[in-house]
């Protein structure tokens, strides 16, 4: 009788004392193993539509689908002679010029799947001048005054000269000068000297938002340059799978896909809280803080393929791409994730 009490309490203390051992064993085995998915940026993230991507990560959205988001510029990846972003990235954010061009030259490399746009509520680029430039309309500039470029990739020629033009003025006559595009030097830790001589310039976010908060610019013309004066929705930045990864990994993909609709839900029911997260994921990143304009977020499946089609033919008609592309073939769809 004694040694059976003896073997009970031995079998007492050491269920006990594996209980830590048990309890480290089921977490390990229920703790998420993260996939990598590689983010190429072909547009700077502090572009209006990057929210999505600080949404997501500051919410934990991709961790919570299994996802290690591997970021990097899309320009700095290692192409390995003339590979393209889709070849080496996963997925790809990317301004439409980019994708135009792209699809031109390397045709079925990428798929869209989600589409920002701009339209006559939402948009993110003004016509900024000089707080001491005296001009009180755009008919009355001169021709002397070179016209400064920031943001939003080559489509923004045409635009001021389309500007210029239903002003009365001869767009020929003017200089538009494409200014640097990277944020650092914006930010007030660099020298703004290619703005020198500058007087009116065009800006598209995070440029417009950084020059008002150097405190020696205001706006100009506040309206939806694109949508206003070519066509609306004006489709802007995209966001991209490469069909490589479509292939390889069709069920890490849903899941990417899974992210974007809870961050663009997110934004749609919780719009200050978005804004507020993205000024400071940029802050961050960034070392300035930023309270950005937004646009219109949207699944693939919410635009159609007719818009993208006439301003890509837009586009090769400005002689911003080399040849026409076929829309429709750029267009994300479910069965590219099988069954």
């Amino acid at each position: 009788m004694k040694l059976l009490k003896i073997g009970l309490i031995i079998l007492f203390l050491s269920i006990i004392n594996a209980g830590p051992l048990i309890a480290i064993a089921q977490s390990s085995d229920t703790a998420p193993v993260l996939q990598d998915v590689i983010l190429g940026f072909g547009k700077s993230e502090a572009d209006s539509a990057g929210i999505l991507f600080a949404v997501a990560r500051e919410k934990g959205f991709f961790s919570a689908e299994g996802i290690n988001l591997v970021e990097g510029d899309a320009h700095d990846l290692d192409y390995g002679g003339n590979r393209a972003e889709a070849e080496v990235a996963d997925i790809i954010f990317m301004g439409r010029a980019r994708v135009y061009l792209e699809e031109s030259t390397r045709p079925g490399m990428m798929k869209i799947f989600n589409i920002n746009t701009q339209d006559e509520t939402n948009w993110d680029d003004v016509i900024l001048i000089r707080k001491d430039f005296n001009l009180s309309s755009l008919s009355k500039l001169e021709a002397k005054e070179p016209f400064g470029l920031l943001g939003g990739g080559p489509a923004r020629g045409p635009l001021v000269r389309l500007l210029l033009e239903k002003n009365n003025l001869k767009a020929q006559n003017f200089t538009l000068v494409n200014l640097p595009d990277k944020i650092q030097d914006y930010t007030g830790k660099v020298s703004l000297n290619s703005l020198t001589g500058i007087n009116i310039l065009y800006a598209r976010e995070p440029f417009l938002s950084l020059l008002l908060a150097q405190g020696n610019w205001k706006i100009f013309i506040d309206e939806p340059l694109f949508a206003k004066n070519i066509f609306s929705p004006w489709p802007m930045t995209m966001t991209l799978f490469g069909v490589k990864f479509l292939k390889e990994k069709p069920a890490l993909a849903k899941k990417v896909l899974q992210v974007f609709d809870k961050a663009m839900l997110f934004i749609k029911e919780h719009p200050e809280e978005a804004n507020e997260l993205c000024s400071k994921y940029l802050e961050k990143r960034y070392g300035v803080e930023l309270k950005l304009r937004h646009v219109n977020h949207l699944r693939y499946d919410q635009v159609s393929k007719e818009l993208i089609q006439r301003q890509s033919d837009w586009y090769f008609d400005n002689k911003l791409i080399p040849s026409k592309i076929k829309a429709a073939d750029l267009f994300f769809d479910e069965s590219m994730l099988g069954h």
